[in-house]
């Protein structure tokens, strides 16, 4: 779970609310709702945001149920275009081509659409334009989430197209095929904005050590929304590997890349990382204001992590 909000929080904070809107995302618990079809499927159609409707899809597919595919199909026709990216998603994962077909549709789909509410402008009016790039941008994050090879082709042709290619390193790399690299090689040479750093991830994420080479290298970039990223899909590859370099990055200027490398160092879980995250519990600094979150707080919560890690391991 953690993945897809965290790279949905990437997106919100390059494309929508402000980032204390974002760091409530990342601290959401899991959606609690009943066991049976009937109670999965009416907490879907009734879930109050995409991400949770999408763990809500994920739990109707675990379920194994085909009885739930006709209402899931009445969905691919919601006027909420994530929603019919999460109906998609249950339905390919209980077989249905048709769902894996659906959210294709959505990542192609450039039509003119109204904004959902929470989307306005600086003006006040809603953002219709944006609309759909943010539709087609989650339908690239849900074909990862599907890890369908079938999907490689299509994604590929969206290499250039910078409405949707920050997802796509991503979902290469949770997919798993080879297919994507020479897409990602040129996208690390050539792409626009901290674009790079992502097609390093996505590198890595495939077994390319070219990807953690311009990871590491990225961390020392001279703008902070590179280091910011590598330090944050560096804990997305969850590989001990990078502990060396994410302890560096403790001590970078910037408050946000300080923040990603702790939170990185909690997700890889490794116990060396304890004694510099210990002086960090010192660090008061709010890492994004006006929310009372601070450096110390991050800290303590990267501990709790490596230790729960560790206990799991005996």
């Amino acid at each position: 779970m953690r993945e897809i909000v965290g790279l949905f929080v990437v997106f919100v904070l390059c494309l929508g609310p402000a980032c204390a809107g974002a760091e409530n995302k990342e601290s959401e618990s899991h959606t609690s709702v009943g066991n049976t079809a009937e109670d999965l499927l009416e907490a879907f159609t009734n879930a109050p945001d995409s991400l949770q409707q999408f763990e809500i899809a994920s739990q109707i597919a675990e379920l194994g149920d085909k009885s739930t595919i006709q209402k899931l199909e009445q969905h691919l026709s919601s006027q909420d275009r994530a929603t019919r990216c999460n109906a998609g998603l249950a339905l390919a994962r209980l077989g249905e081509d048709r769902g894996l077909t659906a959210i294709i549709a959505e990542l192609r789909d450039k039509s003119p659409r109204p904004a959902r509410g929470e989307w306005i402008r600086s003006d006040g009016e809603p953002d219709d334009q944006g609309q759909p790039r943010r539709d087609r941008y989650y339908a690239a994050h849900v074909l990862g989430v599907l890890k369908d090879k079938r999907a490689i082709p299509i994604l590929l042709e969206y290499i250039d197209d910078e409405d949707v290619n920050y997802a796509l390193p991503w979902t290469f790399g949770q997919i798993g095929d080879k297919r994507a690299i020479p897409a990602l090689r040129e996208m690390l040479k050539n792409a626009k904005g901290d674009r790079p750093v992502g097609a390093a991830y996505g590198l890595a994420r495939l077994g390319e050590p070219g990807g953690w080479t311009a990871l590491f290298g990225f961390l020392k970039h001279a703008d902070r929304r590179f280091r910011y990223r590598a330090a944050d899909d560096l804990g997305f590859l969850g590989d001990a590997r990078a502990v060396t370099a994410l302890v560096e990055a403790l001590g970078d200027e910037d408050v946000s890349v300080r923040r990603a490398a702790i939170r990185s160092l909690g997700e890889i879980g490794d116990p060396t990382a304890i004694p510099i995250l210990e002086k960090a519990r010192t660090d008061k600094t709010p890492v994004c204001p006006p929310s009372p979150l601070t450096i110390a707080d991050c800290a303590d919560k990267a501990i709790s992590q490596i230790n729960s890690k560790a206990k799991e391991r005996k």
